[in-house]
């Protein structure tokens, strides 16, 4: 079993940047990396979220990877580019005061 744990800190910036997110998959995205690092295990956050569990262990090793911005990517990729940047000019901004 791994250890999924975060940093307070780092799981009150989460918990901010999901309060700006609009679109659910992504809210999904935080909050499965919220609630495995919270604690609870990768099949409790599937089972709560209705999402595979491997899709959770990967939204968790993408952010940690590379910051919230790198665990949204692919959303972003499946939606044409002129409707990614009005759809969410605020997410951007999160991103940047996240993770710079």
């Amino acid at each position: 079993m791994s250890n999924y744990t975060l940093p307070e800190t780092e799981l009150a910036d989460l918990r901010e940047a999901h309060g700006e997110l609009r679109e659910k998959r992504d809210a999904d995205r935080v909050k499965a990396i919220i609630l495995l690092g919270s604690g609870w295990s990768a099949t409790n956050v599937a089972e709560a979220l209705l999402i595979d569990r491997n899709t959770i262990r990967t939204y968790y090793r993408k952010y940690k990877k590379g910051g919230l911005a790198n665990s949204y990517k692919l959303s972003m990729l499946e939606v044409p580019v002129s409707y990614r940047f009005q759809k969410r000019p605020s997410w951007m901004n999160i991103c940047r005061k996240i993770f710079t």
